[in-house]
C-alpha cells in the first residue's frame, strides 16, 4: 500500500553527464519490463526517517549513481598490473644441417614490455581520482534525493490537511442540507433554499475528490522517488 504519510517529491534539477542519463534510461526500461508487484516494507503510517532510510538503498537515482562504482573498480583493475602487457614467449624449432649431419635447431625468446617512465603511477593516480569523483557524485545524488524527500514529505502533509479540511466542509454542508430539509418539512423555508443547499454539498464533494487526487498523486510521486513499492 502506498504510505499514508508519504510525501511528494519536489522537482530538483540535477545535472548529469550523458553517460549517466543513458544509464538512467536503461535502468528505467529494464525495471519497467520486469517489474513485479512488491509488498510495502512496513504496514501503516510511514515516517520521514523510514522513507529516508529506504531511499538510501532503493532510490532509483541512487541505484543508477552507485552503478558507476563498477567503472571505478574496472579502472582500479586496469591500473593495478605492474607490467603494461603480458610477456611473450616465442619458440623456434627447425632442422639444422652441417658437416656432422642433420640435427634440430631450437631457439627460445622471452619478451616483456616494461614501463620506465612512471606510466603505472599515473594510471594509479588517475584511477584514484576517478573513484574520488565517482563517490562525490554519489554523495551529491544522495543529498538531492534526501532534499526531495524532505520537501515532498512536508508538502504531502499540507495536502493531507487539505483533504481533512475538505471532509469537514462536506460534513458541514451535509448538516446544513439536513437542517434545510427539516425547515422545508415544517414550512419554514422555501424550496429554493433546498436547491442551494444541495448545490453547496455537491460543490464540497467535488472539492474533496480533487484534494484526494492531489494527495494520492503526491504519495505516488514520493514512492517512485524513494523506490517504495507503489501498490493499489
Amino acid at each position: 500500500m502506498t504510505p499514508r504519510k508519504s510525501v511528494d517529491a519536489s522537482r530538483t534539477t540535477i545535472r548529469r553527464s550523458s553517460q549517466l542519463a543513458a544509464l538512467v534510461l536503461s535502468a528505467l526500461m529494464s525495471s519497467a519490463a520486469g517489474a513485479q508487484p512488491q509488498a510495502a516494507p512496513v504496514d501503516g503510517p510511514v515516517t520521514l526517517e523510514q522513507l529516508l532510510e529506504y531511499a538510501d538503498t532503493h532510490a532509483p537515482a541512487l541505484t543508477v549513481a552507485r552503478s558507476a562504482r563498477a567503472r571505478a573498480d574496472a579502472a582500479d583493475v586496469a591500473a593495478s598490473p605492474r607490467f603494461p602487457s603480458n610477456p611473450e614467449l616465442t619458440v623456434y624449432v627447425g632442422p639444422r644441417f652441417g658437416d656432422e649431419g642433420a640435427g634440430v635447431d631450437v631457439q627460445v625468446s622471452l619478451m616483456q614490455e616494461i614501463a620506465i617512465g612512471g606510466e603505472r603511477g599515473l594510471r594509479v593516480q588517475a584511477s584514484e581520482r576517478f573513484r574520488t569523483h565517482t563517490e562525490a557524485e554519489i554523495a551529491q545524488v544522495r543529498w538531492f534525493v534526501h532534499a526531495d524527500v524532505h520537501a515532498g514529505f512536508h508538502r504531502a502533509l499540507v495536502e493531507r490537511e487539505r483533504v481533512r479540511l475538505a471532509e469537514r466542509v462536506v460534513a458541514f454542508q451535509t448538516e446544513v442540507l439536513r437542517v434545510v430539509e427539516r425547515q422545508i418539512a415544517a414550512g419554514a423555508a422555501a424550496p429554493l433554499a433546498l436547491r442551494l443547499a444541495q448545490a453547496e454539498v455537491a460543490q464540497a464533494q467535488q472539492q474533496l475528490v480533487a484534494a484526494e487526487q492531489v494527495f494520492l498523486a503526491s504519495r505516488i510521486r514520493l514512492a517512485q522517488l524513494s523506490g517504495w513499492p507503489v501498490t493499489t
